[in-house]
């Protein structure tokens, strides 16, 4: 039990040390607070205590490159979203300025029949 549970370690470890922390993902983390926990409660290992306050530095970590993330994704849809209103306004400038007359013709006429109604013309 002793020789798979220093395998396990090892390979928590191991796996601990090829990933940068802004590459881990939610699931890597659950696995490792498993495994860590896991051995722990086999093995007694005060070793393992160690590395679990270290997954706690590692957990604040990637919640602050889960907050850049989400930021800079926030910040890249605004932006998109900027650049298509301004799109659109630009559009509705040009049609606006092509159908000047007749728009203005338009809101004459719906400045006229403000708080009427149809039969108010009529009689």
């Amino acid at each position: 039990m002793e020789c798979l549970t220093t395998i396990l370690l090892c390979t928590v470890v191991d796996k601990m040390c090829k990933n940068k922390v802004e590459n881990i993902t939610k699931d890597d983390l659950r696995h490792l607070y498993f495994y860590l926990t896991g051995i722990q409660k086999i093995t007694g290992f005060a070793l393992v205590s160690r590395y679990l306050e270290s997954f706690k530095d590692v957990m604040k970590a990637f919640l602050g490159f889960e907050a850049i993330r989400f930021y800079k994704g926030v910040r890249e849809k605004l932006e998109a979203e900027m650049e298509r209103c301004k799109e659109n306004l630009e559009k509705l400038e040009t049609y606006a300025s092509e159908t000047s007359h007749f728009m203005g013709e338009c809101l004459y006429k719906a400045s006229e029949w403000e708080q009427m109604t149809r039969g108010d013309k009529w009689f």
